[in-house]
């Protein structure tokens, strides 16, 4: 472990409070930020949160079909019970609560009316009717503007019980729809807390003129995002994601490789997919913070 790493972890363990990884989907925190999640177990209360972990029943579009095939399933609600599974045995075995929100992966979304075309083309009645022209688009359809307020919503609950908390979530490198959706949320369910804290402040600001013995409010939650791994992304793409973290601070973190590595074995159902190989490259995981 390089320096800086350690300085990174005693960042974060300087906090004391719970860090909670926002994973868009049943693999992505694992991917993206498996080495510093296994550092981190046991030393700190960890809790990932998995966003998108549902699919919906046929018809399928082309894509769908083109993507269960290659990770060998027909039927999607198969494959989504067994991706639940595979998440649930990675994080049992590294000692690390989780938590499936259950929202419908971007591929499997529908349009709330659907078109007389769709009882013969299915594209018609989805959301994102292609993974590369549109799932990968870095463009969220307007009927997902309500999905993200759920999201923020369900975040929320899953985080009640914690005043303060270090937030990891997708930086959406890429461009995934659905990594977009999840930083969009997590960013709002921050915001949220800074102006309930500014609020708290004013008031308490009000209560230490009188006692001065007064103890301080709790910590506002802080968002860590982290560079969506193994995502590529062209040149509009690339500039757009600078664009969009310009000035933030950038982290990279080398530690914990073989543990991520156990963890990304657990996804059997896709990883295998993505790493012919049979092994994830040996990259530093990159995180931005403010």
């Amino acid at each position: 472990m390089h320096n800086r790493d350690n300085l990174f972890l005693e960042k974060i363990m300087r906090r004391e409070c719970p860090c909670y990884f926002v994973s868009p989907h049943l693999d992505d925190a694992a991917l993206s930020a498996g080495g510093l999640i296994s550092c981190l177990a046991g030393k700190v209360k960890l809790k990932i949160i998995t966003v998108f972990t549902k699919a919906s029943a046929a018809p399928y579009t082309l894509s769908i079909k083109k993507f269960l095939n290659m990770c060998g399933y027909a039927d999607a609600e198969k494959f989504y019970c067994s991706r639940t599974a595979e998440d649930a045995r990675a994080w049992s075995g590294l000692g690390v609560e989780f938590a499936h929100l259950g929202f419908i992966d971007a591929l499997w979304r529908r349009k709330r009316r659907q078109s007389l075309f769709a009882k013969f083309i299915p594209e018609w009645q989805y959301l994102y009717p292609t993974y590369r022209f549109h799932v990968i688009s870095g463009k969220i359809a307007e009927e997902d503007f309500v999905l993200k307020t759920n999201i923020t919503k369900a975040l929320e609950k899953a985080l009640s019980a914690a005043g303060s908390a270090t937030i990891f979530c997708p930086a959406g490198f890429g461009g995934h729809v659905d990594h977009i959706l999840a930083r969009e949320a997590c960013k709002d369910l921050v915001s949220q807390r800074e102006a309930e804290d500014k609020n708290s402040e004013e008031k308490f600001l009000k209560v230490i003129a009188v006692n001065p013995s007064t103890k301080t409010g709790e910590p506002s939650r802080k968002v860590i995002f982290w560079k969506d791994f193994p995502y590529r992304a062209g040149k509009k793409e690339t500039r757009r994601f600078k664009d969009c973290f310009k000035g933030y601070k950038e982290w990279r973190w080398g530690g914990g490789f073989g543990k991520k590595q156990e963890l990304a074995s657990s996804y059997k159902s896709q990883v295998p997919q993505m790493f012919p190989e049979g092994r994830l490259p040996e990259v530093p995981e990159v995180y931005y913070s403010a």
